[in-house]
C-alpha cells in the first residue's frame, strides 16, 4: 500500500477532498453530517449536526477571525499498482504538475491554525506611527 501525504492552504486542498475522519476515526464522507463543536455554533442556530464540510469551513471562518494562518492536512491511499500505473501515465512524476494527479479524492485529517509571532521591531515601529 502507498499512502499518499498533502498538506496546504485549505481554500487550495479543500476542493480535492472527499472523505474525512469522523470524531470516532471512521473515514466518512466530506458532505455527511457530524456534530459540530459547540464553540462554532452561532447564537441563533443550535443544531450541531451538520455536513463536515460546513464543520470545516466553520473553523476556517473562526481561524481567520484569529489572524492565524491554516493548513489542511490529507491524505490518500492506494495499491502500489495503482500507483505504479499512475505514475507511468504521468510521466514518472518528473514534474510537479505531473504528481497533481496524486492529489485528488484526498481524506482529511485536520486543518491547524498557525499563529505567527510577531516580529522584532513591529511593535515600536507601530507605536512610531
Amino acid at each position: 500500500m502507498v499512502r499518499v501525504l498533502s498538506k496546504g492552504a485549505p481554500d487550495m486542498v479543500l476542493e480535492k477532498v472527499t472523505h474525512c475522519l469522523s470524531g470516532d476515526g471512521q473515514k466518512v464522507s466530506i458532505n455527511d453530517d457530524g456534530d459540530c463543536p459547540t464553540e462554532y455554533l452561532s447564537k441563533d442556530f443550535s443544531d450541531p449536526s451538520m455536513p463536515y464540510l460546513e464543520i470545516f469551513n466553520r473553523v476556517l471562518k473562526n481561524f481567520a477571525e484569529n489572524s492565524w494562518r491554516t493548513i489542511l492536512v490529507t491524505y490518500k491511499d492506494m495499491s502500489m499498482e495503482e500507483f505504479e500505473e499512475l505514475k507511468s501515465n504521468n510521466n514518472d512524476f518528473e514534474y510537479s504538475k505531473d504528481r497533481e494527479c496524486l492529489e485528488e479524492g484526498l481524506t482529511a485529517l485536520g486543518i491547524y491554525g498557525i499563529m505567527d509571532p510577531i516580529r522584532e521591531g513591529v511593535r515600536a515601529s507601530i507605536k512610531q506611527c
